[in-house]
C-alpha cells in the first residue's frame, strides 16, 4: 500500500509541502520503497529508526517537521489528489489554527463515507472539545491539519497506546482560535482484516485506553 500512498501525497495542487517518511525498523521493503521516492522528489524526507512503535515515529516526525502546518498520513491509507491544496485553502481563508475534514472507510471492493458534515462548521476550542462525547472522528488527528505551534510541544505517549489519537488531539486543539470543519472527503482510510487494531490482544488494549483516556482528559 506504501506507494499508492505516497503517490496520492504527491499532490499536483499545491507544491511547497515536505512529507517526513519514518522508517520505523521495518522489516519489508518499505525502508527501500521509502528511500526511492526521496531520489525521486527531495521533498520526501526519510528518516531510518530503530523500531520503537507508532508514537515513537509519529514524535520522531514531529521534531523533524518543519513546516508552518503539520498533519499525518497512515502508511497503508492515502489521500485525495488535491488534498493539502483544498485545505491549505481554508485555512488561509478562515484564520484557522485546525482544519478537519471528512474520510471514507476503503474496503476491498467498496468505500464508505463516514460523516455528512454541513459545508462548513465554526468552533472555539471549547465549543469544538465539547464534541469529543458526540462525535467520535473528534477526537482523530490524521483527518486534521494543524497550525504548527500547537503541536511544538504535543507528542504521542511513549506508553504501548492503540489510540494514540485520543491522547494527543484534544491537546493539540486547546489553545486553537478557530477550528473550522470542512464536509470534503479529502482522506481515505483502509480497512484490513490483518490490521493489527482487530486482533485480540490490540481490543483489550483499547479497552483499558479509553479508560484511561476518559481520566486524563477530564483531568485535562
Amino acid at each position: 500500500y506504501l506507494p499508492q500512498c505516497l503517490d496520492s501525497i504527491m499532490c499536483k495542487g499545491y507544491v511547497n509541502w515536505e512529507a517526513i517518511l519514518i522508517d520505523d525498523g521495518s522489516t519489508d521493503l518499505s525502508g527501500e520503497i521509502c528511500d526511492e521516492y526521496s531520489q525521486k522528489d527531495e521533498r520526501f524526507i526519510v528518516i531510518h529508526k530503530k523500531n520503537g512503535g507508532a508514537a515513537s515515529a509519529k514524535n520522531a516526525g514531529l521534531d523533524h517537521a518543519s513546516g508552518c502546518y503539520i498533519t499525518f498520513v497512515d502508511s497503508d491509507d492515502f489521500v485525495d489528489h488535491d488534498w493539502l491544496k483544498t485545505v491549505l485553502a481554508v485555512a488561509q481563508e478562515s484564520a484557522a489554527d485546525v482544519v478537519e475534514y471528512d474520510f471514507d472507510k476503503v474496503y476491498q471492493h467498496d468505500r464508505v463515507r463516514v460523516n455528512y458534515f454541513p459545508e462548513r462548521t465554526y468552533f472555539s476550542a471549547e465549543s469544538y472539545l465539547a464534541q469529543y462525547v458526540q462525535t467520535w472522528t473528534s477526537s482523530l488527528f490524521w483527518n486534521k491539519l494543524f497550525r504548527s505551534e500547537l503541536v511544538r510541544e504535543v507528542r504521542f505517549k511513549s506508553e504501548r497506546r492503540c489510540i494514540d489519537d485520543e491522547f494527543f488531539t484534544y491537546k493539540a486543539v486547546t489553545d486553537a482560535g478557530h477550528i473550522v470543519r470542512i464536509s470534503d472527503v479529502l482522506y481515505h482510510y483502509r480497512q484490513r482484516a490483518s490490521s493489527a487494531v482487530y486482533s485480540l490482544k490490540n481490543q483489550h488494549q483499547i479497552a483499558a485506553d479509553s479508560l484511561d483516556v476518559l481520566v486524563e482528559r477530564y483531568e485535562w
